[in-house]
């Protein structure tokens, strides 16, 4: 997890943010996109956390199974009898885990796929390199949603499926965005379009990096 984000973090510094300062020739506007991606990420990630807290908060699915793995009885006058119950009970909670976790990191990836895109239609050499760290970054968010779907549904191919799509479907949808955006603009103004979406990604993509890997990988 510490890969992914530093991969996540070095590329918004030394890629994004230095093809913002080119593409808007002034100190002053880069950073105030890349402060304004970083605000809104800011308030984004509380507005997650208060629609889905177990997404965020109980999202450890190693130590959630230590805590859920012992076993739980119920005592009765000829000795003990072994709650299932609580066996399913913890199923659902791996399963409500892992759709909240895909909800979450989904909408934080719907920004990575217009980054993508319109890294791409600035340089090619750009958009390989945030491509790159990106698929790294997609590496450790479909363990995060696969993981507790894995022990939901005890099925690889289905835990697999649901990361697949649930992680998957925000980036084609940023990358159409930026199609959209784009499609009219003249050349003159495209420059400055991409220097601040340059901005604005590179302050939501350090924010993201710090917040949900760093600090989850330090927990």
């Amino acid at each position: 997890m510490a890969l992914g984000g530093g991969v996540l973090l070095f590329n918004s510094l030394y890629t994004l943010l230095p093809a913002s300062q080119q593409k808007l020739n002034s100190n002053f506007f880069t950073y105030l996109c890349f402060f304004a991606g970083v605000v809104f990420t800011f308030i984004l990630t509380l507005a997650i956390q208060s629609c889905t807290p177990r997404a965020l908060h109980t999202c450890d699915p190693i130590g959630t199974v230590a805590q859920h793995s012992k076993p739980h009885t119920h005592s009765i006058k000829y000795g003990t009898l072994p709650n299932n119950h609580q066996q399913v009970t913890d199923r659902n909670d791996y399963f409500l885990i892992g759709i909240q976790t895909a909800i979450a990191i989904c909408i934080h990836k719907f920004p990575e796929g217009l980054i993508m895109f319109v890294s791409n239609q600035s340089s090619s050499e750009l958009g390989l390199s945030v491509a790159a760290a990106i698929i790294i970054h997609n590496f450790i968010e479909g363990f995060l949603i696969a993981l507790p779907l894995y022990y939901a549904t005890d099925s690889r191919l289905s835990a697999f499926g649901y990361a697949s799509f649930l992680g998957g479907m925000s980036q084609p949808l940023g990358a159409i965005l930026g199609l959209c955006v784009i499609r009219n603009v003249e050349a003159a103004e495209e420059q400055l379009l991409f220097g601040m979406i340059f901005g604005v990604v590179s302050g939501m993509m350090c924010l993201i990096a710090i917040q949900v890997l760093y600090l989850r990988n330090e927990q």
